[in-house]
C-alpha cells in the first residue's frame, strides 16, 4: 500500500515539474565560441563513433555559427570527417530559419565548385534534396532583381 502512494506522489511531482517547466519561456541558447565550433569539428573524425555522432548533432544544432567551419572541414581530404560536416550542412539546410537555409546552401554551392570530387558529390546530392525551395527561392530572387 505505502508503495503505491509513493509511486502516485512520485508520478504527480514529476507531472506537476514538468508543467512547471513547459510553462516557462526557454532561454535562446548561447552562441558557441569558435573553440566549441573548433573542437566540435575535431571530433567529427574521432575514433569514437560516439563521438562523431554527438559532434555532428551540436554542429547541426548550431546552425550559422557553425556552416563555415563545417565547409572547410567537408574541403578537407578525410572521407569521414567530409561526408559528417556535409550531413551536419544538409541539417541547418533543411530548416525554416531562412538566414540558416541561406548560409548552408551559399556554402554547399560553393563545395561543389571545389576540386575534392567526394565533396562536390555530396553536396550536388544534399543540395539536390531541397529543389522546390530552392526553385521558389531563385525565382524570388529573380523577381527582385527585376525580372518579369
Amino acid at each position: 500500500m505505502n508503495r503505491w502512494l509513493l509511486v502516485i506522489l512520485w508520478v504527480s511531482l514529476g507531472g506537476a515539474a514538468l508543467r512547471a517547466s513547459a510553462d516557462e519561456p526557454a532561454a535562446p541558447p548561447a552562441p558557441p565560441t569558435k573553440e566549441a565550433i573548433a573542437a566540435a569539428i575535431a571530433a567529427l573524425g574521432d575514433a569514437h563513433f560516439e563521438a562523431r555522432e554527438a559532434a555532428m548533432r551540436q554542429l547541426s544544432k548550431w546552425g550559422t555559427a557553425a556552416v563555415d567551419p563545417l565547409a572547410q572541414a567537408a574541403a578537407g581530404e578525410n572521407l569521414e570527417v567530409t561526408w559528417r560536416a556535409i550531413r551536419a550542412l544538409g541539417r541547418i539546410l533543411d530548416t525554416d530559419d531562412e538566414a540558416q537555409f541561406d548560409a548552408a546552401e551559399a556554402a554547399l554551392e560553393r563545395l561543389e565548385a571545389t576540386t575534392n570530387r567526394s565533396a562536390i558529390r555530396r553536396a550536388e546530392s544534399t543540395l539536390g534534396s531541397q529543389p522546390i525551395r530552392r526553385w521558389k527561392r531563385g525565382l524570388a530572387r529573380f523577381e527582385a532583381a527585376g525580372g518579369w
